[in-house]
């Protein structure tokens, strides 16, 4: 038996229906849905539904995101021009690809 065997992998990959796809507004914040637990490793973020008993793993760019949609995917945006090497369309797309998933996912809540 190798390292980790018999262990369950902590990500879990969700593939989602494209055809039901969510929109994110640039204006508009987004926060954490109801139970969802966020620990941060310095490197990733760990979010946890225990409703569903799934766990996921952001790296550090999904960890970027996530720690600034409390301003707004546009706040977002900035955030990922200002600690990597991208440029704001390139940030655009992947914030936005970003909390599409977490939204389909139902670990993320558009704000009133």
């Amino acid at each position: 038996m190798g390292p980790g065997a018999g262990r369950a992998p902590y990500v879990i990959v969700v593939y989602m229906d494209t055809a039901a796809a969510f929109t994110p507004d640039p204006g508009r914040a987004y926060a954490p849905a109801p139970g969802i637990v966020a620990t941060d490793l310095g490197d990733e973020l760990i979010l946890l539904d225990p409703a569903r008993g799934e766990m996921f793993s952001l790296n550090a760019t999904g960890r970027c995101i996530w720690g600034a949609l409390g301003g707004g995917l546009d706040a977002a945006v900035r955030a990922l021009v200002d600690a990597f090497d991208i440029t704001a369309e390139q940030a655009a797309a992947d914030a936005r690809a970003l909390v599409e998933d977490l939204v389909a996912t139902g670990l993320l809540v558009p704000t009133a």
